[in-house]
């Protein structure tokens, strides 16, 4: 594979294909120049796999709190409207 020819890649495979690419980059303190595009990746495939998990997981009233806060709050929000 061609991919596997690039150095800074082939050092921090197994942690991309993990997708544990940011969590590479937070410990050595730097982006790697050609492989610091993957954190997004990372980043995006965490949450899609460890945020149904807490949703699930989350005790039901804990859960409809947080909810009902943020909906009180995009209520109260004053909307201006143009004269009619």
């Amino acid at each position: 594979m061609f991919v596997l020819k690039i150095e800074p890649v082939r050092e921090t495979f197994a942690w991309h294909i993990f997708y544990l690419s940011n969590l590479y980059m937070a410990k050595i303190g730097s982006y790697p120049g050609s492989v610091s595009h993957l954190w997004s990746l990372a980043i995006e495939e965490q949450f899609y796999l460890f945020w149904p998990w807490i949703i699930l997981l989350l005790p039901r009233k804990f859960l409809f709190t947080r909810n009902s806060l943020s909906v009180s709050r995009r209520a109260s929000i004053p909307r201006n409207r143009c004269p009619g």
